[in-house]
């Protein structure tokens, strides 16, 4: 698809949505959490500014927003230690896991 077609084309509300929380985060990784605006975030995508506000109230819902997926994550991969059927390997491997959410984020 060429650029002026990906313009063209109308994001869903959750491709928008990630898309904003996606630059948000790699903001955060270049940026203290201070340099986080809605210009900023917005800036690094496709969309306008307006769009912001569609998704997420302020900045720190925003916040709030990429904390809750970060937590969830966080969750899903402790889960497979409380599900495994031998602790300690359970444990090895979400150990593992949760180093590489963290590395990730």
């Amino acid at each position: 698809m060429d650029a002026e077609t990906e313009r063209a084309r109308r994001a869903t509300p959750e491709e928008s949505t990630e898309e904003i929380l996606r630059a948000a985060e790699e903001l955060l990784r270049e940026a203290p959490l201070s340099a986080l605006t809605v210009g900023a975030v917005m800036g690094r995508t496709r969309l306008g500014r307006s769009s912001f506000y569609v998704y997420f109230r302020d900045v720190d819902d925003l916040v709030a927003r990429l904390s809750q997926r970060l937590e969830e994550q966080l969750w899903e991969v402790t889960a497979r230690w409380l599900d495994a059927d031998d602790p300690g390997e359970g444990i090895e491997q979400a150990l593992r896991a949760l180093v590489d959410v963290w590395a990730q984020h």
